[in-house]
């Protein structure tokens, strides 16, 4: 099952949000946790990587290009990768 979430000024909360994610161990350790956010600071992606995020996806500005993404991601998670049921 997958579940999206948005949280606003991200930037700030996503490290608090992965390790919880992280925490639950037990239930969510099959879960992949895609983290897709304005920012591109490297420190804050080695940061979201050492919390066990599985891809980490910079926002486009433009919103064709988001809905490109959107559909890659899309394709990706729901078609290409296998993931436990």
């Amino acid at each position: 099952m997958a579940r999206i979430a948005t949280v606003a000024g991200a930037e700030n909360r996503l490290g608090p949000l992965c390790r919880v994610i992280h925490n639950l161990k037990l239930r969510t350790v099959h879960l992949p946790v895609v983290i897709l956010t304005t920012s591109a600071d490297e420190q804050e992606i080695l940061k979201m990587y050492t919390l066990r995020c599985s891809s980490y996806i910079v926002k486009p500005v433009d919103f064709a290009q988001f809905v490109r993404v959107i559909k890659l991601i899309s394709e990706y998670w729901f078609t290409v990768v296998v993931l436990p049921s």
